[in-house]
């Protein structure tokens, strides 16, 4: 759909009776769409033979998700401050999987090897941290994401990619005659962090697929820019981060 997210109608239409899994994300890396879980669960399940997987890493503590009508679903443990290299697949206990690597049986016979217990107790802490202040979170997300965006959208040279109804931690922009990656580069200098590329894509060419399925212009797609919050921003960050850019666009040449 326009707005990022998977029509429940056009799934069941790419599926049909010898489907076995469907994975989604909850909510997109980039844009911050929200999918509709629960419809597209109702999809997936109307298929005898068909699993449901979801990649919630950039929703876990960060909404609420019907994870009773999830078959399995994963996450990376450092988008909730968690050590980066941590993770967890979790899974219905109906599912069996094959094991990954033959060898020692320690592991429920999953895979040989020693579990990395100190990654396992920091993701534990951490996803104990943001799942019992959720609420909290969220309201808190909301009010930094807000205030960007109005500011945002008063500027002649930023287009918004990012849906209203989508996931206040994530905010997407794009820039109307400046190169995203020069932008990205001179904010970096002033100690401001941003991404114009997801980075799981940022080995190959600077544009973005999401933006492009989503129908945008290319050159649009090639010159988006990522926010990203967590409850340890602040409000004067962001003001920070919106004179830091009303600078860098004020002086920066079209490159």
């Amino acid at each position: 759909k326009k707005d990022g997210t998977v029509d429940p109608e056009t799934l069941r239409e790419n599926m049909n009776k010898e489907t076995t899994l469907v994975s989604i994300m909850a909510t997109n890396n980039e844009t911050g769409s929200n999918n509709d879980i629960l419809a597209l669960s109702n999809v997936v399940h109307s298929f005898p033979k068909a699993f449901f997987h979801v990649d919630v890493t950039q929703a876990i503590g960060k909404r609420d998700l019907p994870y009773s009508s999830i078959d399995l679903f994963s996450f990376s443990g450092h988008k909730i401050h968690g050590l980066k290299g941590t993770g967890a697949l979790v899974l219905k206990k109906k599912i069996t999987l094959l094991r990954q690597i033959d060898g020692g049986d320690q592991e429920y016979f999953f895979r040989a090897g020693t579990d990395n217990l100190p990654g396992d107790e920091s993701l534990a802490l951490a996803l104990d941290e943001v799942t019992k202040k959720l609420e909290e979170n969220i309201a808190h997300a909301k009010e930094i994401s807000s205030f960007l965006r109005l500011e945002l959208e008063k500027n002649d040279e930023i287009l918004m990619n990012s849906p209203l109804e989508g996931s206040p931690f994530i905010l997407n922009f794009s820039l109307k005659r400046k190169k995203a990656s020069v932008v990205t580069e001179a904010l970096s200098h002033e100690g401001i962090y941003v991404s114009s590329v997801s980075a799981c894509n940022s080995k190959g060419e600077p544009i973005s697929y999401v933006l492009e399925a989503m129908g945008f212009p290319k050159e649009r797609a090639m010159n988006s820019i990522r926010l990203s919050f967590s409850q340890e921003n602040t409000l004067e960050e962001a003001k920070i981060f919106l004179n830091a850019l009303q600078s860098i666009l004020e002086r920066t040449i079209n490159r």
